[in-house]
């Protein structure tokens, strides 16, 4: 016959913090965490506090596990900004209930060292980097981190070569390879376009990456691979704005300016509320003063 559960001493708390688990309110003021703490400083010795410790650490791990997740499988427009602070805190909380476990440093450096990022404090996010790196070499979201810390710093050897190390520690991952596509650019390296090709095949559904690829056919005067690849992009994510924006520029280049102001007032369309909207409006009035000047071509 099974054993029966000892008695909680508490149980009001002890299901508030299940019923927190469930609804997912982990973090938040009155959440599952505020209510363990409580439930620790009224009864220390809490029957049940072995089983709330688990159930708590479980909803912690899942938490901050996402945002690495989230960090290395969804579209760079859809990460939101407070999503590593989030993680940092519950990896900080999970280690106070499992210490010594290396791998949930690693994380919670990472994190928190993201997050800084996210705050524009760059040296402080390398350096957290750094720390989580020399704990866990071989994740490449962290040398992914730590190249973007790095890049920001204009350290560019040294973004270079965690770039590359993410590369080699996540060849599936488009993000490393679209950076160091970036660096190599900088540098007008010819290397650029295999990165950024990489990028684009690595992750079709990533629309960024098919517009960043034709940008730099376009400041290469490659118009007819830029048109090519924008208009793939139109065919497959016909509602992204950026892609007319980016076609708009590359027509300019081409001298087809009746194009061009088609291009941007469909960007305008599709964005209305864009930040630029005003400075774009000023280059399809100049666009449709200009006229078909020149017979349209994109060879070059």
């Amino acid at each position: 016959m099974a054993s029966k559960p000892p008695t909680s001493a508490n149980p009001t708390l002890v299901a508030g913090v299940g019923k927190a688990i469930a609804a997912g309110n982990i973090l938040d003021a009155g959440g599952a965490w505020d209510l363990y703490q409580q439930l620790v400083r009224e009864n220390p010795r809490e029957p049940q506090r072995l089983a709330v410790e688990a159930s708590l650490s479980t909803a912690l791990e899942e938490m901050g596990q996402r945002a690495i997740n989230e960090y290395v499988r969804a579209p760079l427009t859809e990460l939101r900004r407070d999503m590593f602070h989030r993680a940092a805190q519950a990896f900080s909380d999970l280690e106070t209930l499992r210490p010594g476990d290396q791998q949930l440093q690693a994380k919670q450096l990472f994190c928190a060292g993201r997050a800084l990022v996210v705050d524009g404090k760059f040296q402080q996010a390398a350096s957290l980097l750094e720390r989580s790196a020399s704990v866990d070499p071989r994740a490449g979201y962290i040398q992914n981190g730590l190249g973007i810390a790095y890049e920001r710093l204009s350290k560019n050897r040294e973004a270079v070569r965690s770039f590359q190390s993410a590369v080699r520690l996540s060849p599936a991952w488009a993000l490393p390879h679209l950076h160091l596509g970036l660096q190599f650019q900088a540098r007008g390296e010819n290397a650029a376009e295999k990165e950024f090709k990489t990028a684009v095949n690595l992750d079709p559904r990533q629309p960024f990456l098919r517009e960043t690829l034709a940008a730099y056919y376009r400041g290469r005067g490659q118009y007819k691979d830029a048109e090519r690849e924008l208009n793939t992009l139109v065919e497959t994510t016909p509602g992204y704005a950026n892609a007319y924006r980016e076609l708009g520029a590359l027509y300019e280049a081409a001298r087809q300016y009746s194009q061009a102001a088609d291009s941007l007032e469909t960007y305008l369309r599709l964005a209305p509320n864009a930040a630029d909207s005003a400075a774009v409006q000023g280059l399809i009035s100049k666009d449709r003063a200009a006229g078909p000047q020149k017979a349209p071509t994109l060879h070059k």
